[in-house]
This record gives structure tokens, sequence and C-alpha cells, in this order.
């Protein structure tokens, strides 16, 4: 059988396998090639997005499986920016809604995406990842995202845990989905707990933050997933401090 043939046998496969299996594949497969490639295209695209526009991207937010329509990107970013007291001359924003990433559909659109997201993380050119899609638990179980305690206020993150609205992983259901990784087996009786219930965990960590409304982005984007949205700044982030500024101002803005 040709290789690529093997390959689209393969894909074909790991669509009927449990969550955490397709979970294990995707990632695995991405993770490499997402170091090895990383910095070399984050730096390329930088420079010329650089030397071409000379303005310095302060901000990169990935929306996985969201679309801005019309002109809304320009009406978030142009508001956030002037709110912000940022020098448009010489800096920028970037919401990169061009990003599809599914761990249902393993297709050539989806494959991209994740490898993107993944590279911008290792690149650390990642700011915040704002999606519905359930693949942001792949994300958090890598522990890439900061604890919320670590940019929010603690009356925000009171707040958030008091409404049950704070995403955690747990530790111990990682240690052994990492065992399972390095053994090749996949004991699916050790389901991946509700990140909403930190008290059904054995070693619960705060990865992120859930909303259920975001008015800017339930009036001005598409979004091919159903649920509330889930917020994550990746723990090696450059602008922490203007991620939680713009995370402030997506909850707290109105069209």
């Amino acid at each position: 059988m040709a290789l690529m043939d093997e390959f689209k046998k393969e894909r074909e496969e790991i669509k009927s396998r449990p969550f955490k299996e397709r979970m294990a594949y995707y990632w695995g497969y991405y993770k490499w090639h997402a170091i090895a490639i990383a910095a070399g295209v984050f730096f390329l695209g930088s420079l010329i997005y650089h030397y071409v526009t000379m303005k310095e991207i302060v901000l990169y937010v990935a929306l996985p499986n969201i679309t801005l329509v019309d002109d809304a990107e320009q009406k978030i970013h142009d508001v956030f920016l002037m709110k912000e007291g940022l020098n448009t001359k010489e800096e920028d924003i970037t919401l990169d809604d061009a990003i599809y990433v599914s761990l249902d559909e393993p297709t050539q659109e989806t494959m991209a995406g994740t490898q993107k997201v993944a590279a911008l993380i290792y690149s650390k050119g990642l700011d915040m990842i704002l999606t519905r899609s359930d693949y942001f638990t792949n994300y958090a179980y890598q522990e890439v995202f900061l604890s919320p305690e670590e940019y929010l206020s603690a009356e925000q993150f009171a707040a958030f845990r008091e409404a049950g609205r704070i995403y955690y992983i747990d530790l111990a259901t990682l240690a052994s989905f990492e065992a399972d990784m390095a053994d090749g087996t996949h004991d699916e009786s050790v389901p991946i707990p509700d990140p909403t219930d930190p008290d059904a965990m054995k070693e619960p960590r705060a990865a992120g933050i859930i909303v259920d409304e975001i008015p800017l982005l339930d009036t001005y984007a598409i979004c091919a997933d159903e649920g509330p949205y889930m917020i994550g700044i990746p723990t090696n982030s450059q602008h922490v401090t203007l991620s939680a500024a713009f995370l402030d101002f997506l909850l707290n803005t109105r069209p």
C-alpha cells in the first residue's frame, strides 16, 4: 500500500477512536513537527510583517473555529487599540480567525490549523486561545495555559470560581494519560473529568476560564461549535498583561 493510502486509512480509523486516543494521536503527530518549524515560521512571518508594516505585534489571539464577519475584526481591533492607548503607527494586534481544528474531522484543513496553533505556542507567538471547540481540552492537558489566578484579580478569580466558570484539568488524569502514551496503551476506564468540577478530581489545576456569552463575538462572529467559550493564556505568552486587558475588554464591551 502506498504511503499516502496508509495515511488516509489511518485518518479514517482515528475518527472512530475514543476522545483520549484521538487527543493523543493529534498531539503526538504534530508536537515534534510544530517544534521543528515553529521558530523559523514565526520568526519569518514576524520579520516580514514588521518590515512591510513597520509595526510590532503586541497581542496575538487565536480564534479556532470562530469566524469574524464583515469588518468586525477591524472594529474590535481599532476600539481596543484606542482604549489601551497603544501606538497605532508602531504597534498592532492580530485576531486570527483563519484556524479550523477538530478531533473528529482529520482533514488537511484541520491538520493545518492544529499545526499552526502548536507552532504559535512553541514559538512564544501566541497570547490567547479563545474557542468553543473541545480541542481546548487537548491544549489544556498539555499544560500550556497559565492558571487564571496569574492574570485575574483575586476578586475576579473568586467570582469565576463561585460561578463554576473556571476550567480545570486533573493532573492525576494527565499522569495516567502520559503513562498510557509511554507504554502504548489507552485505558478508557480513566475518563477525562468534567472541567468545571474540581471536587471530582484528585489533583485539580486551573487552566482557563469558561464564558457563556461574549457580546462582541455573539454579534459579530460565526462559531462552528456550540457551547460556552473557553479561554486560555499560554504560559509562555510575552504579553500576559495586555492579554488580560483584552479579556476584560471582551467581557465588558457591547456592540
